[in-house]
């Protein structure tokens, strides 16, 4: 009787709600791996925000029994980044991605595994640790702080308890009933604990606790032996309803700052690092793929979206389908017979010559009436399904699979339409993890690979596939005889082809007979990190290869509130737990976040509108005056930088010599040679074919007009190309003391890549050069080259895509591409700074002209600047009365 009681008891008290957090979706997360431990246990899953700066505390915190260390990342980061100290938070098991079960024996262990690793892995002193215990995670809080006192001889920097309990019994009986109270166990004697700590304390709790009342924490506070440096805060608080700032933050910053005050405190700042190997692993995955959880981009607002979208489109198919009826009806009746009409709704006939002359309104109405008096089959089947529930909640019609759908070869359809551009980008998001999950049967030792590692290449990839929609211009190699532009599957080039490609924009082109093309890239989209290591952790999960070689084992979790019973009247299968979103799920998914960010930018659905008139008619497009399809105000005007204009000999960018003309081997069809400026557009007066030079200018404006100016024109790409050595060209490039190397050169490329040194900060000119110049390097490694850069594999590659010299590649390339997307960002707001402090009435000051960076902080005020000295105690904010950070 009391085992079956207790056993009740600790599936209350330890409810094991799902994880809130997956092996990627957290870059804090790693593991302690305690002694003793099985080969196939993880260790226990902890996350820590450290001060890169260094502190003087290091903040343990261990969590109530509703929640896991996933859901009070914010808070404990807002902790962390507001008093300056560091924080790390510790699972429980059976909780998060913690195998095993919660109950006190587990729980103690894990937290002796996390002194251990903090004394022998971080090396920091026990006595600038403070344990931070709330609710049920007072008692294992403060074990940890009695055994530091008791086995380790070492007195702690304090303990912190919130919302703690004395006496767990007393707490059962308070919540079950005096029968609980005498046949529970005791759990954590946090009372006879307390009496025997000498260290500092901080009791918060609230009075209109209901869970635990507050007369347990006065208890507590009774046997506390330091009160000089002690602390017992109480508020108007329930036991869920805390106010962050006033009632947490405040108490513990005022307790910190007691304790470090302390003569006794170790006056030392210390930095954490946590080593490679404690991070998340591929072959985690095994053990804990049951309880990951579905980690995906689904918003019930985007879903509805997406059903409306579906809905409209099949509702216009539908009327046009039954138009084509009812017109090939009046025709066959021209005499003006009448069309036929349901029996028990009768329809007014509608002549031909009305329909002609443009009266459609009766058709629409008539059609109406039809579909009203004849329910469909599916409208049918869910009458039946609502009778059979009976007052349940009607079921949402389930999300098309748009990535499922055949691909869209109409431009304006394809990126002008909500729904085809889905289709479009859903179809590409497809191809794209086909071809990671394709890769991963050829890397090497797969299962010991970190996810940091495969969250770089999957990044990586992302770029060289361009499954989302971005804007290139592709230049041929090595002379530049050709240029093109491209947006997603449709391209266009100098000589007006058209190109409609159904796959991905890959290195295939390279291998074929084709010219090879360096992209260069003119806008982007970059996705954040999350959504990288988000798709990183689907291909995993989903690998047939780590299936069959990492096989899971079963697991069980259930939910509940913080200390409130779980009462589950229906419990879940494993299977349908743990299940992944499919691949046209998460594609959908994915396109619908890309299309829904498009459409609220009013630029760059600009830029795809100019791209459809320049692939529909680009004699048509380039000649016509540039205006905005979308807005009626006029675009601000371009501003000319250094950069907008061709180096050519005797420009002022140029800085050559008088004989620099017989120097240089100007490309072919380029503006080299001539001292006259430019025009900012050209208009091409001849037919197809134009010069590769001309159509860049031309399409370079009229696509990216109002938008900002761009970096490295075409005529200084071929001339880099052209001529790599030139000093004139290398004197333009030159940034920060180093000269910007060929890029488009594959041994020049490789030592830039190799030598760390080399990895400056590109300035905002060469951003979309240096990226091009990656991205071509990463694509013929991927291929397979050899030392001079020929290609020697097939369409796709057929090495491993995380070999060193692909990996430090696609690191490079991933930092150009986000150097690439921050200027462009700033060009933009650049570019619509005119025309927001046009459009302010006149009575609203106007911001002032920013000189220099437009992101410039403002100078930072010398009394703070004094105050953040290198002590110790200034870490934590001071006594001044105002929290730093809030």
């Amino acid at each position: 009787m009391t085992l079956g009681l207790q056993w009740i008891v600790d599936k209350i008290t330890f409810p094991s709600p799902p994880s809130s957090y997956s092996l990627t979706s957290h870059p804090e997360l790693f593991f302690v791996q305690p002694p003793k431990s099985r080969p196939s246990y993880p260790g226990v899953p902890c996350m820590v925000y450290p001060i890169k700066q260094g502190a003087p505390v290091l903040l343990v915190h261990a969590h109530s029994n509703g929640c896991d260390i996933g859901d009070m990342r914010q808070t404990l980061q807002s902790i962390s980044e507001s008093l300056k100290v560091h924080v790390m938070s510790f699972e429980f098991p059976g909780y998060g991605l913690h195998m095993g079960t919660a109950s006190m024996r587990s729980i103690d262990e894990c937290a002796s595994a996390v002194v251990n690793y903090i004394v022998n892995d971080l090396k920091i002193n026990l006595s600038q640790v403070v344990w931070y215990g709330r609710s049920i995670g007072s008692g294992p809080a403060l074990r940890a702080v009695h055994r530091i006192t008791k086995e380790h001889k070492q007195q702690p920097g304090g303990v912190v308890l919130q919302c703690g309990f004395a006496n767990f019994p007393e707490v059962a009986g308070h919540l079950f009933g005096r029968v609980a109270k005498r046949l529970v166990s005791r759990l954590w004697p946090n009372e006879a604990m307390m009496k025997e700590l000498h260290c500092p304390v901080l009791l918060i709790h609230g009075r209109n606790d209901t869970m635990i009342p507050i007369q347990q924490s006065e208890k507590l506070w009774n046997a506390v032996s330091m009160k000089e440096l002690s602390h017992f805060h109480t508020c108007d608080c329930g036991h869920n309803d805390f106010n962050f700032r006033r009632c947490t933050l405040r108490p513990i910053y005022d307790f910190l700052l007691g304790v470090i005050s302390a003569s006794s405190f170790p006056a030392t700042n210390f930095q954490i690092d946590i080593a490679q190997t404690h991070r998340a692993y591929v072959h985690h995955i095994g053990p804990l793929r049951s309880k990951i959880p579905v980690y995906s981009f689904r918003r019930p607002d985007l879903e509805d979206w997406l059903r409306r979208i579906s809905n409209n489109s099949a509702a216009t198919k539908s009327s046009s389908v039954e138009a084509s009826k009812a017109d090939t009806n009046l025709s066959n009746n021209a005499s003006g017979a009448t069309v036929a009409s349901n029996a028990t709704d009768a329809v007014k006939p509608i002549a031909l010559d009305e329909l002609k002359a443009g009266d459609s309104a009766k058709l629409e109405a008539q059609q109406a009436r039809e579909m009203k008096a004849v329910p469909s089959l599916s409208s049918a089947k869910r009458s039946k399904s609502n009778k059979r529930r009976k007052g349940q909640e009607s079921e949402l019609p389930p999300i098309p699979d748009f990535s499922a759908m055949p691909a869209i070869e109409d431009v304006t359809k394809a990126l002008l339409d909500s729904e085809g551009l889905v289709r479009t980008c859903a179809g590409r998001v497809a191809l794209f993890l086909e071809r990671i999950q394709r890769q991963l049967e050829q890397i090497d030792g797969l299962e010991n690979k970190s996810l940091e590692e495969m969250s770089e290449y999957v990044e990586s990839e992302f770029w060289a596939s361009d499954p989302l929609l971005c804007l290139w211009e592709e230049v041929s190699l090595p002379s530049a005889d050709h240029v093109r532009y491209r947006l997603g599957p449709f391209s266009i080039n100098n000589q007006g082809q058209r190109t409609f490609l159904s796959g991905l924009s890959t290195s295939s082109s390279i291998h074929s007979a084709a010219p090879q093309f360096v992209r260069v890239p003119l806008w982007n989209f970059c996705p954040s990190q999350a959504h990288f290591r988000c798709l990183a952790e689907w291909s995993l999960v989903n690998s047939d290869r780590l299936k069959r070689q990492l096989p899971s084992p079963s697991q069980s979790s259930s939910g509940s509130c913080c200390c409130m019973p779980h009462r589950s009247s229906k419990k879940k299968t494993d299977a349908n737990a743990s299940q992944q979103p499919t691949k046209g799920s998460l594609s959908t998914a994915l396109a619908a976040h890309f299309v829904t960010w498009v459409e609220k930018n009013e630029d760059i659905r600009a830029v795809f509108e100019r791209f459809t008139r320049l692939y529909s008619d680009p004699e048509e497009a380039l000649r016509r005056p540039l205006m905005s399809p979308v807005t009626s105000r006029g675009p601000p005007p371009m501003k000319e930088v250094a950069g907008d204009m061709p180096v050519t000999p005797g420009s002022a960018c140029s800085k050559a010599k008088p004989d620099c003309e017989e120097q240089i081997p100007w490309p072919p069809n380029s503006m080299g040679g001539s001292t006259s400026s430019v025009p900012a557009r050209l208009a091409p007066s001849q037919p197809l074919p134009w010069q590769p030079s001309q159509f860049s200018s031309s399409s370079r404006q009229f696509l990216l007009e109002g938008i900002g100016s761009r970096y490295a024109t075409f005529v200084e790409i071929a001339t880099r190309m052209r001529s790599p050595t030139n000093a004139a060209v290398v004197a333009a490039e030159r940034q920060e003391g180093q000269p910007l190397p060929n890029l488009a050169d594959f041994q020049s490329t490789t030592e830039y890549v190799a030598d760390p040194e080399l990895h400056v900060a590109a300035s905002d000119r060469y951003t979309d050069w240096a990226a091009a110049g990656l991205l071509l390097h990463y694509e013929r490694l991927l291929a397979g080259a050899g030392s001079a850069g020929e290609a020697k594999g097939s369409e796709e590659a057929t090495c491993d895509p995380t070999r060193p010299d692909l990996r430090c590649t696609g690191q490079a390339l991933n930092k150009a591409m986000k150097a690439f997307a921050n200027a462009d960002l700033r060009e933009r707001r650049e570019a619509q700074r005119p025309t927001i402090r046009a459009a302010l009435p006149s009575g609203v000051p106007k911001p002032s002209e920013p000189d220099g960076d437009v992101e410039a902080s403002p100078p930072a005020d010398e009394a703070a600047g004094a105050a953040r000295s290198q002590s110790a105690t200034h870490a934590v904010p001071s006594s001044s009365g105002q929290v730093e950070g809030l």
